[in-house]
């Protein structure tokens, strides 16, 4: 063996160079492992095998299966309660009432629904004469009471032979005293109102004018009276002509 970095020859067996110490390289082939024994099982065993294997790919083949499948529909079952019973307001105890206040209650009415109670209505014709000044027509009003009075027929006049007579509107010309002097001038008991015209008052209070119809709630009580719109004199309606009829119609105040 040449040593491979002097090139001195040496044994085949030399681990050493002679020449320069150098380590020569071992020219022995190292032998080849032995290889282990291999085991033969025996045919019994193979068939064992074999059908643990097909036991296991036919589970696992029902395993995915069962994965596959959608899951069953969950039934909700919804009982219903029944509502609770709200418990009773407390009973109202009131203070001992005496025996003379104690009223009988038959009948609860909403304030909303309360309609007034409707008096019957007392409807009477009376002829009213010029000559007479004021005619009391016999009908007591009370105060809060419903006077419609309508003309209904007859003629009259204050001025005979110079002024046609007219119906209970007055003198159709239009005569108004206070709107040409002052009313404390004026002889009418309404010189604000045509005269000539119907007139009424209920005890001794300011005339009202009526004319041909007039409705008013009484602010007093007292006796109807009905007169011409001529004069405050009684001495001055003795030339009065005529007379007229009139429907009155009272509707007492609850």
């Amino acid at each position: 063996m040449h040593c491979p970095n002097c090139g001195t020859r040496n044994e085949d067996d030399s681990l050493f160079c002679l020449q320069c110490g150098m380590s020569l390289p071992t020219t022995a082939q190292p032998s080849a492992p032995l290889s282990a024994p291999q085991a033969v099982l025996p045919p019994q065993h193979w068939k064992l095998i074999t059908s643990v294997a097909v036991a296991m790919v036919a589970m696992a083949a029902l395993v995915f299966a069962a994965s596959r499948r959608p899951p069953p529909p969950v039934v909700v079952v919804v009982t219903s309660k029944p509502a609770p019973t709200p418990a009773p307001y407390p009973t109202y105890t009131p203070y001992p009432t005496p025996l003379t206040q104690i009223v009988l209650v038959t009948k609860v009415v909403p304030v909303t629904q309360i309609e007034p109670v409707t008096q019957p209505a007392a409807t009477s014709l009376f002829t009213v004469y010029a000559s007479r000044g004021w005619n009391n027509t016999g009908l007591n009003i009370g105060i809060g009471d419903l006077v419609q009075i309508e003309y209904q027929s007859g003629l009259w006049t204050y001025w005979p032979g110079k002024i046609a007579p007219f119906d209970a509107n007055g003198n159709p010309g239009r005569y108004i005293c206070a709107e040409l002097i002052e009313a404390s001038s004026c002889v009418e008991p309404l010189p604000e109102a045509n005269k000539g015209s119907l007139i009424a008052r209920i005890g001794a209070t300011k005339p009202i004018h009526v004319g041909n119809q007039r409705a008013f709630r009484a602010a007093n009580a007292g006796l109807l009276e009905l007169s011409m719109n001529d004069s405050k004199l009684a001495s001055d309606f003795s030339k009065d002509e005529g007379s007229v009829v009139v429907r009155t119609t009272i509707i007492r105040s609850p």
